[in-house]
């Protein structure tokens, strides 16, 4: 089985942004899910209707074999 994850922040040139305990990070069972997420994040406005400018980073992690999940199904 592989999971999709998906960390993103806004992007304003700092490096600083991007913290482990602050950075949001979403987890899908597809990347297809994970695309659609990014994509309505760039949609988003700030309050002046300008669009939000984010740095995402996208991770795709194997957590189970398929011979794994046979034996665990069994």
């Amino acid at each position: 089985m592989k999971v999709y994850l998906l960390y993103y922040d806004t992007n304003y040139g700092d490096r600083e942004e991007w913290n482990t305990f602050h950075t949001p990070c979403e987890v899908f069972d597809s990347a297809e899910k994970r695309q659609a997420r990014i994509d309505f994040i760039r949609a988003q406005v700030d309050e002046d209707g300008e669009p939000v400018e984010y740095e995402f980073e996208e991770v795709d992690k194997d957590i189970m074999t398929d011979d794994q999940i046979q034996k665990w199904s069994e």
